[in-house]
């Protein structure tokens, strides 16, 4: 499954669900899951079949803020109040919480611990200890201006190498080499 958005206004994602492999690269903005009651925000919820399968991967993307829909039209918070994980883990031992963002660039929106790991009652990732291989990854992260991210304040998930991610996260066609039992697939836009 490719995920693409069309439109080019700001929008709200949440991404849920049995990805074995989705890939999501845009220049789109893409925004936390937000209500008016809610405290915490995620962008994405996995529950991937197998603990090989590649999962939500975010592929030089932008993950932007903005005025939400509807008459509240409300922003989350940023800077020292955000409060948007990158994802959160369905807490279960039966799927994998197989997500990764590669080259993507981030607003203040996205708390700096990134990953809602052992925190405000959320349950423990499966993998509970990520590895390149499966688990909350996360590599080549900048700010909108292009600046580095500090990752080093990320918890609960695995820092991919440079060669962690050519070996596996570089192109649509490696993400999805596994694709049609090992047969393979390079989707287009």
């Amino acid at each position: 499954m490719v995920l693409q958005l069309a439109d080019r206004r700001k929008c709200r994602l949440h991404l849920g669900g049995k990805p074995r492999g989705a890939v999501r690269e845009l220049r789109d903005p893409l925004g936390g899951r937000h209500h008016e009651r809610q405290l915490r925000r995620f962008i994405v919820q996995a529950r991937t079949v197998s603990a090989t399968d590649k999962g939500f991967v975010f592929l030089n993307s932008r993950l932007t803020h903005g005025p939400g829909p509807g008459p509240a039209a409300g922003d989350v918070p940023t800077g020292s109040r955000a409060a948007t994980y990158l994802a959160r883990s369905p807490g279960t031992s039966t799927t994998n919480d197989n997500v990764a963002y590669i080259n993507c660039q981030m607003d203040t929106h996205i708390i700096p611990r990134g990953w809602a790991f052992n925190t405000a009652g959320q349950p423990t990732p499966n993998p509970a200890v990520a590895t390149a291989a499966s688990g909350w990854r996360e590599f080549g992260t900048k700010t909108l201006a292009g600046a580095a991210v500090n990752l080093a304040t990320r918890i609960g998930g695995h820092l991919l190498t440079a060669s962690e991610v050519a070996a596996g996260f570089s192109s649509r066609a490696q993400i999805f080499a596994a694709f049609g039992g090992g047969a393979g697939w390079n989707p287009q836009p």
